[in-house]
């Protein structure tokens, strides 16, 4: 566990070989969460891809699903909608 509060959120994260998943989810309140990712080399580029809620998606489950490029060391911040949460994939 990355981080969390019984009966509040959880963040959490797995690793495969050299990627890394991470999923967060919360309770009936929104709230913004930070993931550090001080567990990726500082400073080496990656990529980010995250799955999102999102209620101007015109799709059934109303998920966001974008990319960026990362830096090992940042903290990686999201505003979770209530009930809501994150998915992240990062790679190399």
């Amino acid at each position: 566990m990355v981080d969390g509060k019984i009966g509040e959120y959880i963040v959490t994260a797995r690793r495969s070989a050299d990627e890394w998943f991470i999923g967060a989810i919360t309770n009936t309140e929104a709230r913004r969460i930070e993931i550090p990712t001080g567990f990726l080399e500082k400073g080496k580029k990656y990529t980010l891809h995250m799955y999102e809620e999102d209620e101007k998606i015109k799709t059934h489950t109303k998920v966001k699903v974008s990319k960026k490029q990362i830096k090992g060391g940042n903290t990686l911040k999201f505003d979770l909608q209530a009930s809501g949460g994150v998915a992240l994939h990062i790679c190399p």
